[in-house]
This record gives structure tokens, C-alpha cells and sequence, in this order.
């Protein structure tokens, strides 16, 4: 039930000019140095690539990050349900 309650949460994305990023329903930040951000969100782990790249904000209790710098890429890792994993072991 947990899985589900998160899933719910509210997760957007807001990109201005490539320069500053907004997420909201961050859990956790993975790591960072200024070439990239790699986080943990409500679906799923989001990869940041860029330069110059800085945490402005970041607000545990809303799950909300702010970033500036050069943004090039923004991409989205989603865990395989575990179950459809043994499915094609055993298939």
C-alpha cells in the first residue's frame, strides 16, 4: 500500500530557459557535483546532466528541489516490478 500512497503523490517538473529546474516529489538526493544531479522521486530515480549545475533549494517536507546551471539532459530510470523479472526467469 505504501508503494501506491507514493506513486500518488504529486511529481512536476518545470524547466525555464534551460537554466532552472523545479521538481517537486523529490525523496532524496542520490549525489551531485556540477556536471550532474542523480535523484530519488515518487516515479522514479531522475538523472540531471549539465555544467555549472547548482542546488538552489531543497525542501525535505515538500519533497521540492531547485537547480540552476546548464541544463542538457533530464532522464527517468523506473525500477522493473521485481515480479515481472521472475516471470521471464521461469517463463
Amino acid at each position: 500500500m505504501e508503494a501506491k500512497d507514493t506513486k500518488d503523490k504529486l511529481h512536476t517538473l518545470i524547466l525555464e530557459n534551460r537554466t532552472r529546474l523545479t521538481i517537486d516529489g523529490i525523496n532524496n538526493v542520490v549525489g551531485f557535483d556540477e556536471d550532474g544531479i542523480e535523484l530519488n522521486s515518487t516515479h522514479g530515480r531522475i538523472f540531471i546532466e549539465g555544467s555549472e549545475l547548482e542546488i538552489d533549494e531543497l525542501t525535505h517536507e515538500d519533497g521540492k528541489i531547485r537547480i540552476s546551471g546548464n541544463v542538457n539532459g533530464i532522464y527517468y530510470k523506473v525500477k522493473k516490478d521485481e515480479a515481472n523479472i521472475f516471470k521471464r526467469i521461469f517463463k
